[in-house]
């Protein structure tokens, strides 16, 4: 067996040397870069692992139960739970700091997270919505701690459960009230029932024993209309049933709202709200034809029920046709807009609120 000389060793040692080399190099070029891209997460991607870690965490530690409760976890925790990476793995950002709340609506939980970082900061619907607050002409308007859409060309449009629909306002506690413009294809009786100050069907003007109120549940639990993962965004809210005289004009819905019945996920305008849109400085009561002026109801609102019924009696109720209010008998059949909410504090995903680029409302 001939013996390798020093030369051809070396060569072949070399060699060795110069292969083991680029390996090294390799991975740690693939280490250094797997490093820094895994820090270079961007902000939208680290909501979604935020997101994801969450669903995790409360899989384990347990979700609200009960309409209307909510739970919230922190980043740390998520991190010290083994669900989220360290931030500083994720990110070059070290001010970021954040939380997940799972919201119970109906059953139905909507998880949202909250990212705060020194450039970013997560937008919420309600942010976006606020961003053009105005004090004259068409748009939104801030009063008694509300936010109030107001006018005939206005940037309210929302894409919801297959359907477009308008803001009406955002109510003092951060919820966005919402108002299908497309009525349902049947119309229906606000009630039927026996009278017996009347001896005959032609229905109770009591909204919380009403029929509309029962047909306002099922189409709520139509999952033609409704599916699951809509029925999350919907918050239950109070709606205002309190009667209206015939004597009674006035924009002013506190009467109104001296009555209500807690806790429904759907319902309708009430007699003020239509009115209340206009920018005729002549729309000054119920009473006024102006009102239909320069208000962005007259776009799609045709004829419809209300939740207010008629003071005086107990089987009159107060619809809308084509911006006249009108008293109307419960057992006759009447469309219907539905209305309900969802909240403010959902992440803003897209849209400026046009009707071409409507805000959009899903997970």
């Amino acid at each position: 067996m001939k013996k390798i000389d020093s030369k051809a060793y070396k060569k072949l040692f070399l060699s060795l040397v110069i292969v083991i080399a680029s390996f090294v190099l390799i991975f740690l070029g693939i280490y250094i870069y797997k490093s820094i891209t895994e820090r270079n997460v961007s902000y939208e991607k680290l909501e979604s692992m935020m997101l994801n870690a969450a669903k995790r965490y409360f899989d384990s530690e347990g979700l609200p139960d009960v309409d209307g409760q909510t739970k919230e976890v922190s980043i740390p925790n998520l991190v010290s739970s083994g669900y989220l990476k360290s931030l500083d793995k994720l990110t070059n950002d070290t001010t970021c700091s954040g939380y997940v709340k799972v919201n119970n609506n109906g059953g139905y939980n909507l998880f949202i997270p909250y990212l705060k970082c020194k450039d970013y900061k997560t937008k919420t619907l309600s942010d976006a919505i606020k961003s053009n607050i105005t004090t004259s002409g068409a748009g939104l308007y801030e009063i008694n701690n509300e936010y109030v859409f107001k006018g005939e060309f206005v940037s309210n449009y929302v894409k919801f459960a297959n359907s477009i629909w308008r803001i009406i306002k955002i109510d003092k506690d951060n919820n966005i009230r919402l108002i299908r413009t497309k009525r349902l294809e049947n119309n229906e009786p606000w009630d039927d029932r026996y009278n017996t100050s009347k001896n005959a069907n032609v229905g109770i003007n009591i909204y919380n024993v009403s029929r509309i109120k029962e047909k306002l549940n099922s189409v709520y639990n139509n999952p033609k209309i409704f599916t699951e993962n809509d029925k999350k965004h919907i918050v239950s809210s109070n709606v205002c049933v309190g009667k209206r005289s015939l004597n009674n004009p006035s924009l002013n819905n506190t009467d109104l709202c001296s009555e209500v019945v807690e806790n429904q996920f759907l319902s309708l305008v009430d007699i003020t709200e239509y009115y209340n849109a206009s920018l005729d400085s002549d729309c000054k009561s119920l009473n006024d034809l102006s009102c239909q002026n320069y208000n962005y109801f007259t776009d799609f609102y045709v004829s419809g029920w209300t939740t207010t019924a008629v003071l005086e009696n107990t089987y009159e109720v107060y619809k809308t046709i084509l911006g006249e209010p009108c008293k109307n008998n419960a057992y006759e059949q009447n469309y219907f807009y539905i209305v309900l909410h969802v909240s403010g504090n959902e992440k803003h995903l897209s849209g400026s609120g046009t009707s071409e680029d409507p805000f959009i409302i899903e997970e």
